[in-house]
């Protein structure tokens, strides 16, 4: 009873919380750059996205939320729909994801943290520093988890106030008579299909986590009412903080000058500003920003180590993942393994990248097929939950009869797995085989390294 009064006192999520939560995991600042070098095109295919995947998603995972509470999200309806072969498929995919995109998320912090107080240096000590902050974002990972909620809800506010920040600079831009520097025409809105079509992959990937919240609805005081409610705003408070972060860049910063890794910054530094009140804006915003980037680092992570953690111990995982630190009670070989893996695979991709950008678009490519195939299990399993098990009486569904439901999880299904194919095979560009045999061949041997342990813990009457 003791117990219950904590969790019910000190750790149920208010909707605030679920609000500024989604905005945490979904608002992926460091992606902004790469979908704003699609140029105006990027804010149509913003809008398209938002209606035709953003608010189904959002509904299916509402519902599965209200319905079906329970930590651990896809992981914990793609089991109960499935079986505890597909749970184990969904933990190892979880974690491998995560593993994959600490090394790209150090790599962009790095470059952003040089541009700001070191200026530029050799892609090789890049590289070095992005390794340090691997094991330094592990480290802070394994110490003892306080006020996970009130981090969460900083970052989203650092978040919002780095994105006001954006607007501001491009206001100011305008203000002082400067045209904008890229085409905002009537055409340059229309969606293409060319080279900059890659970027489509980081679009759909910024809207993807609605069920990071929806899966604590044990956590929730009231899951029936707040997810869905806040859910449906949250699309569309995403998407407009995206358009927002797009269009400030489009505005104030050069096609030329647009990198995937410093374009946000750029809006602060090419603002037409005094010196002086340049350097406290750029230092000021540029340390936001970090904070950000940190934070979602260790939130993520954390998150994925704690996932693994349980699945091992639930025989779906080695049971080297399981090792838990004995005095802070976190997931540490869990977290030690995540370290050496993104290590090996920065330095592996540096050999095919030629410099920071590159890297970090690698490994974000990587991780981005890693990430979304979990998603298209769990559209089928929302559509296998919704005949099998009926949910919680009186909670939220998604509107209108069962065939709309099934519209939009196949829609959902479609897209990503486009998504997929854009990643590999670029429309309008050349085809690199050498970066598509990395992709797939790196995709495969996550998978069969997967079924390996999954048909090993099996054998040993784990799973």
């Amino acid at each position: 009873m003791e117990n219950h009064a904590v969790i019910k006192n000190q750790d149920m999520l208010k909707r605030r919380d679920i609000f500024l939560g989604m905005i945490c995991v979904m608002f992926f600042l460091d992606t902004v750059g790469p979908v704003a070098s699609m140029g105006a095109s990027a804010i149509t295919w913003s809008l398209v996205i938002t209606l035709l995947f953003v608010l189904p998603s959002g509904l299916i995972m509402a519902e599965l939320g209200a319905n079906y509470p329970a930590e651990g999200g896809m992981y914990a309806w793609v089991k109960m729909a499935y079986g505890p072969r597909w749970g184990a498929r969904m933990s190892w995919l979880y974690w491998a994801n995560n593993a994959i995109w600490i090394s790209s998320t150090t790599i962009f912090t790095v470059s952003v943290f040089c541009q700001i107080f070191i200026g530029e240096i050799g892609f090789l000590y890049e590289l070095i520093m992005s390794i340090i902050l691997v094991w330094l974002i592990i480290f802070v990972s394994m110490r003892p988890l306080r006020a996970t909620t009130l981090i969460t809800n900083l970052a989203a506010v650092f978040k919002i106030t780095v994105t006001v920040g954006m607007a501001l600079m491009a206001v100011i831009y305008l203000a002082k008579g400067h045209g904008v520097a890229n085409d905002l025409s009537l055409k340059a809105f229309t969606p293409r299909v060319n080279e900059s079509f890659l970027f489509l992959s980081a679009l759909v990937y910024n809207y993807m986590g609605f069920e990071v919240m929806s899966s604590s609805g044990n956590r929730i005081k009231n899951p029936r009412r707040d997810i869905p409610r806040v859910t449906i705003i949250n699309a569309f408070m995403v998407s407009g903080l995206y358009v927002i972060a797009i269009l400030a860049i489009i505005i104030i910063v050069p096609a030329k000058d647009m990198s995937i890794v410093n374009a946000i910054m750029n809006c602060f530094l090419f603002a037409d500003l005094s010196a002086a009140v340049k350097a406290v804006i750029v230092y000021g915003f540029g340390l936001i920003f970090l904070s950000i980037l940190f934070a979602q680092a260790i939130t993520w992570i954390s998150a994925a180590g704690r996932l693994a953690a349980g699945a091992s111990k639930d025989g779906e995982l080695p049971r080297a993942f399981g090792v838990m630190h004995k005095k802070n009670d976190t997931p540490m070989g869990a977290l030690l393994i995540t370290g050496a893996v993104g290590t090996v695979l920065a330095v592996i991709y540096s050999f095919v990248a030629t410099n920071a950008a590159d890297l970090f678009w690698s490994l974000f490519s990587f991780t981005n097929i890693i990430f979304l195939i979990p998603y298209i299990i769990n559209y089928a399993a929302f559509l296998k939950l919704k005949k099998t098990k009926p949910g919680t009486e009186g909670a939220y569904k998604v509107p209108g009869p069962p065939w709309v439901s099934m519209a939009f999880a196949r829609t959902g299904q479609f897209v990503l797995l486009l998504t997929i194919a854009v990643i590999i095979f670029t429309p309008g560009s050349p085809l690199n085989l050498f970066s598509c045999s990395m992709l797939i061949v790196g995709t495969l041997a996550v998978l069969v390294l997967g079924e390996i342990f999954i048909r090993n813990s099996q054998k040993k009457g784990r799973l």
